[in-house]
């Protein structure tokens, strides 16, 4: 018969397993799952009673689920604001790396670093007006 830390041990590696095949589109609650079922998997084994280790993983996961998962959760997640590059057409700009004659270098538009391109070189510290935008890519030009 297997010992009950092993099956602890063994669905709390099966959990963080999941958690990593899905890449983290579960929000970290697999990991944590798993985490706590490999807490209740040592509770077991070092006072070998399989209970002990049940009320272990059962008050990791309520601590987590009770005061840690809401933080946890909004460190994981990326801040990200929509943007209408149309917009930024005629907006001005501060070159940050110098922009070569057929090399890109980077400008800084509203608080953004941007990829931009001119027809000629702009040296860092110019400010530019954004004149078209392709892809992820100014074009500008001197203000």
């Amino acid at each position: 018969m297997i010992q009950p830390h092993i099956i602890f041990f063994l669905a709390g590696i099966g959990f963080i397993v999941t958690e990593l095949f899905l890449g983290v589109s579960a929000g970290f609650d697999l990991v944590v799952i798993g985490g706590s079922l490999l807490i209740g998997g040592l509770f077991a084994w070092l006072t070998g009673n399989m209970y002990v280790g049940m009320g272990a993983t059962a008050i990791a996961a309520l601590v987590y689920f009770a005061f840690l998962r809401v933080k946890i959760q909004r460190s994981l997640a990326s801040s990200t604001h929509k943007l209408n590059v149309d917009q930024l057409i005629g907006k001005k700009g501060v070159v940050t790396s110098a922009i070569g004659l057929h090399t890109a270098g980077q400008v800084t538009v509203d608080g953004e670093v941007w990829r931009a391109m001119a027809d000629g070189e702009i040296a860092q510290g110019t400010t530019v007006v954004v004149k078209k935008v392709e892809g992820v890519t100014l074009l500008v030009h001197i203000h």
